[in-house]
């Protein structure tokens, strides 16, 4: 049986196809491209980027992100952790807002800096 993926590795965005019975890779560019076919078809993992509350006195809303990628399947409870995360400012960017977020060793990071 025969999978298609389109790479999102780099802005070639090469049209790939895999032979789920053989792992034959077909139409990558390079190695990365054969490398991320093989995570999706194992374990799809995203960066999750996001906001949290803040209390400031000029935004509403901190952006977030995890610092590696997390497992795709776990996006949705990751979400529904993320809903119940409030924060005070100051906040500089790369602070780390909760530490192994969902899992170990991944943090959910302040992707800006909010001073007031």
């Amino acid at each position: 049986m025969e999978k298609q993926f389109i790479c999102i590795i780099c802005p070639r965005s090469c049209p790939i196809t895999v032979d789920t019975e053989t792992m034959v890779v077909k139409g990558n560019r390079c190695i990365r491209g054969k490398q991320y076919v093989s995570s999706e078809l194992i374990e799809p993992r995203r960066t999750l980027t996001t906001t949290v509350r803040i209390e400031s006195e000029k935004v509403m809303l901190l952006p977030v992100k995890t610092d590696r990628p997390i497992k795709k399947e776990n996006l949705l409870s990751a979400m529904k952790k993320i809903s119940k995360i409030s924060v005070k400012a100051p906040i500089k960017i790369g602070e780390i807002i909760e530490s192994d977020f969902t899992e170990e060793g991944t943090n959910l990071i302040s992707t800006k800096t909010v001073l007031k």
